[in-house]
């Protein structure tokens, strides 16, 4: 005799965006900063309050201040 081996489908697990929790269909959106999932509503990193966001702007303001270091000018002599 022949043993049926049954292979049970295993649920498929949906998307879900990260911020509101809703079902994600076919378009996605990753975050470039916390690399998560968002809806189409969320996809923006200010709209899903992106804590990674902050560390970014704090390296980019460094990076920017140190190329770009401060110049002062001389004193005009008056006449």
């Amino acid at each position: 005799m022949k043993q049926k081996t049954s292979k049970l489908k295993e649920p498929l697990i949906k998307k879900r965006c990260a911020h509101c929790n809703k079902k994600l269909k076919m378009i996605t959106f990753t975050c470039k900063n916390c690399h998560q999932e968002f809806c189409v509503k969320h996809q923006q990193s200010h709209s899903h309050n992106c804590k990674a966001l902050n560390v970014v702007k704090t390296q980019n303001m460094k990076r920017i201040q140190k190329l770009n270091p401060k110049i002062m000018p001389k004193k005009v002599v008056g006449i």
